[in-house]
C-alpha cells in the first residue's frame, strides 16, 4: 500500500498498526537509496511520519523517523520548521504525561524540558528569515507556552525567564498580529521576572509592556496594573494617580494595598477599606463609560459586571482574612 494512504488512514483512525506499516516502508526505502538500488524516501514523508507519531503518542517511532529525515540535512524551509516543532513536542510527551499524572510540575526542569525548547527555538529562527514562514514563529510560541503553563507558578518560573525572553522578543521581531497574545506572553514573563528576583528588568519590562498594552490592548490593561501594584513596579505617586482613571483600577489598588497591609500585620484602615471597595463596586453607574487608560478622573467608568463578581469574591476571602487578625 502506499505510504501516503496508510499514513492518512493511521491520521484519520488513530491506528498504530497503519503508522508501523509506513514506517517499515519508510525504513525499506531509505536503506534502499543507501544501497543505490532506488531513489529512495520523499523528505516529506519523514515529517508526515513522525507528525503522525506524535499524535497517536508513538515517540520512538517519530524520533527515528526525525533522525532519519536531519540526517539528509535538509535546506532551511518550512518543512524543517515541521520537523524541530515535532521534535520538540516529541522530547516533551513522556514529561507531560508524568506531570499529569503526579500532578508535579518540577519534572519539566530537566535536560529534556529544555532541549524541547531548543528545537522549538531552531524552528523560530528558521521561520524569521523568511515572512511566509513568519505565522510559524507564532505557532512555536503556542507550543511553547503549554508546556512551560505548569511552571508558571511562584518559586519555579524563574527557570522560564531564558526562553520566555526569547519568545517574547521573536514575536517581536516578525510584527505578530495577535496583540493580546503578545501582551499575555510579557505579564508572563514580567511574573517570572520577579520570581527570580530581577526586579530592575521586570520593572523595564512592565514600562514597556504599558505602552503596549495601553495602544494595542486595552481591555488588558487592569491585569498589568495589578501586576505592577502587588510587586511595586512603579513609584506609588504614579499608580495612584494612574488608579482615579478608571472605578476598577481604583478598586484594584485598594485591595492590593489592602493585602500588602494583611501582610504586614498593619490594620489601622482595613475596614474602611473594605467598605470602600465595596460601595465602589456596588453602585450603580453614573457616566458614560470611557476606555480604562482615559485620563479624565471626573467621570470614572463603573465596573463591569462580569469583573464586578471576581472582585465581590476576593473581597469576602479578604474581609474574612481580617476579622480572623482581629
Amino acid at each position: 500500500m502506499d505510504i501516503r494512504q496508510l499514513l492518512a488512514d493511521a491520521q484519520e483512525t488513530r491506528d498504530p498498526e497503519a503508522l508501523e506499516s509506513a514506517f517499515v516502508l519508510i525504513k525499506s526505502l531509505t536503506a534502499a537509496e543507501g544501497s543505490g538500488q532506488t531513489p529512495g524516501c520523499k523528505s516529506e514523508l519523514y515529517v508526515v511520519c513522525a507528525e503522525t507519531a506524535l499524535q497517536l503518542g508513538c515517540v520512538e517511532t517519530g524520533a527515528a523517523c526525525l533522525q532519519m529525515y536531519f540526517e539528509g540535512n535538509p535546506p532551511e524551509n518550512l518543512l524543517t520548521c515541521r520537523a524541530f516543532l515535532t521534535q520538540g513536542q516529541l522530547k516533551l510527551l513522556p514529561l507531560t504525561a508524568s506531570v499529569a499524572r503526579t500532578h508535579r510540575p518540577d519534572s519539566l526542569v530537566n535536560g529534556d524540558f529544555k532541549e524541547a525548547v531548543v528545537y522549538f527555538l531552531k524552528a523560530i529562527e528558521i521561520s524569521k528569515k523568511d515572512p511566509r514562514y513568519h505565522f510559524m514563529v507564532y505557532n512555536a510560541s503556542v507550543l511553547y507556552f503549554q508546556a512551560a503553563h505548569p511552571l508558571l507558578h511562584p518559586d519555579k518560573c524563574l527557570h522560564l525567564v531564558p526562553s520566555l525572553k526569547q519568545m517574547v522578543q521573536s514575536l517581536e521581531e516578525v510584527a505578530e498580529q495577535d496583540h493580546s497574545w503578545r501582551a499575555e506572553l510579557i505579564m508572563h514573563l514580567v511574573r517570572c521576572l520577579v520570581d527570580s528576583g530581577q526586579m530592575e528588568e521586570a520593572v523595564s519590562y512592565a514600562k514597556t509592556t504599558e505602552d503596549f498594552i495601553k495602544t494595542h490592548t486595552p481591555q488588558m490593561y487592569p491585569e498589568l496594573y495589578k501586576l505592577m501594584v502587588q510587586h511595586q513596579l512603579l513609584e506609588d505617586d504614579l499608580l495612584l494617580e494612574a488608579s482615579s482613571q478608571h472605578t476598577t483600577l481604583t478598586v484594584i489598588y485598594k485591595m492590593q494595598k489592602l493585602k500588602t497591609w494583611l501582610e504586614k500585620n498593619v490594620l489601622t484602615e482595613d475596614l474602611q477599606e473594605l467598605e470602600e471597595i465595596f460601595c465602589l463596586l456596588v453602585e450603580r453607574p453614573k457616566a458614560t463609560a470611557t476606555p480604562v487608560n482615559s485620563t479624565n478622573p471626573q467621570s470614572p467608568t463603573p465596573v463591569l459586571l462580569s469583573k464586578r463578581v471576581a472582585f465581590l469574591l476576593e473581597l469576602a476571602l479578604l474581609s474574612l482574612q481580617v476579622k480572623h487578625q482581629k
